[in-house]
């Protein structure tokens, strides 16, 4: 009866953990334009300043992404590396992300007309400036929502194991105390 206790109690933890919105810091981003196309995974810390950004630029020079371009470092360009979801539906700020992919430098921003919020991918390569047309999706990791569903299944799988080790040593006592007398 108590084993039936314990297995409810950790399916009841599962269900819970799993139930848990997604708090994802890092999104798959897709954009696809007309010229060029970008597919990367961005990680998002406090502040929604981008920490990292990996994928590819498909497209004339095409590469693989090489990382962030560090603040204040490009004058030519207008870029604070911003990534949001304030609102749930995540977006990349006006000025935008620069990154550097292959021999170029990218930078993907937005810019709102009306209701509505319309993406570009500028570089100076093959003279895409101020930029190409595209569209972006979005969607976010669900490797935070897993993780306390798996950290609730160790500790789970930690008390089953601890109580039968427990009981195990007691049965060898009541093993021992039988053979003595």
């Amino acid at each position: 009866m108590k084993r039936f206790g314990l297995v409810v109690a950790i399916l009841g933890l599962l269900v819970e953990a799993t139930s848990l919105p997604a708090k994802a810091s890092t999104y798959d981003v897709t954009f696809t334009g007309k010229v060029f196309d970008v597919l990367a995974d961005i990680n998002v810390g406090s502040n929604n300043n981008v920490v990292s950004m990996t994928g590819t630029v498909i497209g004339p020079h095409g590469s693989s992404i090489g990382g962030l371009v560090a603040l204040s470092t490009q004058p030519a360009w207008t870029y604070d590396n911003k990534f949001f979801n304030g609102t749930g539906i995540p977006y990349v700020s006006n000025p935008g992300i620069l990154f550097s992919a292959g021999a170029w430098i990218y930078n993907l921003y937005s810019v709102e007309t009306g209701l509505s919020t319309v993406y570009y991918l500028s570089t100076f390569n093959e003279s895409y400036n101020p930029g190409d047309l595209g569209k972006l999706t979005v969607s976010q990791t669900p490797i935070p929502a897993a993780l306390p569903m798996f950290l609730t299944a160790l500790g789970g799988l930690w008390f089953v194991l601890r109580r039968r080790n427990k009981n195990a040593a007691d049965t060898g006592l009541e093993l021992e105390h039988f053979a003595a007398t």
